[in-house]
């Protein structure tokens, strides 16, 4: 009701403007309905949220209901205020977050797309059941010994069976190398059940998964002592939240899972460049759906790429961490729409527009 209030009040302020401030040219014009970052505004003082409503303000569409510029909403820079990284610093759920994460092991492998065990033993799958028993179609990542991060759309209205931490081969019993009496296994893989399916509240699967995020808590937590199920890092302080990622290299890894099977029976990884939004935008243009690129990323790939990458699975980027070198998770492969005659890339949920929420919603 809150929002719907302040919502009413926006309307309102921007018609009663419309005569006396500057219509603003941006390529995201999208109704001021539909802009998630406009809620980010009800907890600040009026005058600020005013202010930057007139600044952002790009006209109205054929209803006559006002139109923003939305990137100029989520700015960091605007009124010298952040309300996502603001809103968690001292929040007592931080403590749940481990301080050691996003560890990686390089293969000893040099080139290509091939991984050994373990490389990143954050890598969750997510199984469902079918018709004649289950299977995996989803993955995420492991955030501590009891959740799991992933998208929403891998979990509504699903029939989910449990996650599995730790695999590696998905053809085989056991992952070893070597010959008896030399004979060298991983340790083994955890199936665990699930306790609680979380969906972000105002997740939308039309037109094109907004707020495309969710999180599956364990019934018992995961043995971190094992070599193959570790954390992944979030990006939780203000640098790592206001860091811009366009242009900057990100990794992608997983078997090429998506709800008709998996592609690869072990998995894979690479790198792929984050877009900027405009570049995402012009890259969706021929789609001539309303896609709002507010809290999402995209990142180039390709049809190989796209074999990689599982559904719900992480976009990662190597960062400072409590002043280590780790990988922390920057998106949630959220959709793709194909095309035949051009490369398309793949939308991210940006996870740092989600750290509120996913500390709000996690107990211990």
């Amino acid at each position: 009701m809150h929002e719907q209030v302040f919502l009413l009040c926006v309307i309102t302020l921007l018609r009663s403007a419309s005569g006396i401030i500057a219509i603003k040219n941006c390529d995201d014009c999208t109704l001021a309905s539909s802009c998630n970052a406009i809620n980010d505004l009800i907890s600040s003082k009026e005058s600020a949220a005013s202010n930057q409503l007139k600044e952002a303000f790009c006209g109205f569409d054929n209803h006559n209901l006002p139109k923003v510029c939305c990137s100029m909403l989520s700015n960091a820079e605007l009124e010298g205020r952040n309300p996502g990284v603001d809103s968690i610093e001292g929040h007592p759920n931080l403590q749940l977050l481990p301080e050691t994460c996003g560890v990686h092991v390089p293969s000893k492998l040099l080139g290509g797309l091939t991984l050994e065990p373990h490389e990143y033993p954050w890598m969750a799958l997510i199984a469902y059941g079918i018709k004649g028993g289950m299977q995996f179609q989803c993955s995420g990542t492991l955030i501590n010994e009891r959740y799991v991060l992933t998208a929403a759309h891998c979990i509504l209205e699903q029939r989910l069976a449990g996650v599995r931490i730790g695999e590696f081969d998905l053809e085989s019993a056991a992952d070893c190398r070597g010959m008896e009496p030399h004979l060298m296994c991983e340790d083994p893989i955890q199936d665990l059940t699930i306790e609680e399916a979380i969906v972000h509240p105002d997740y939308r699967r039309n037109p094109t998964f907004n707020n495309d995020i969710g999180m599956l808590r364990l019934k018992k937590p995961v043995n971190l002592t094992f070599e193959n199920a570790k954390t992944i890092c979030l990006p939780v302080s203000k640098d790592l939240q206001n860091r811009n990622a366009s242009g900057i290299n990100a990794t992608i890894a997983g078997w090429g899972i998506s709800d008709i099977g998996y592609l690869h029976a072990t998995p894979r990884a690479t790198n792929i460049q984050i877009y900027t939004q405009n570049q995402c935008i012009d890259s969706y243009i021929w789609t001539e759906k309303d896609i709002e690129f507010t809290n999402k990323l995209c990142a180039g790939t390709n049809g190989r790429l796209n074999r990689i990458a599982d559904d719900g699975g992480p976009l990662m980027v190597e960062g400072s961490n409590n002043g280590s070198y780790r990988f922390i998770q920057y998106g949630i492969n959220s959709f793709t729409i194909s095309r035949r005659d051009s490369v398309v890339p793949t939308v991210y949920t940006d996870v740092s527009k989600y750290m509120k929420w996913i500390l709000d919603t996690m107990k211990p």
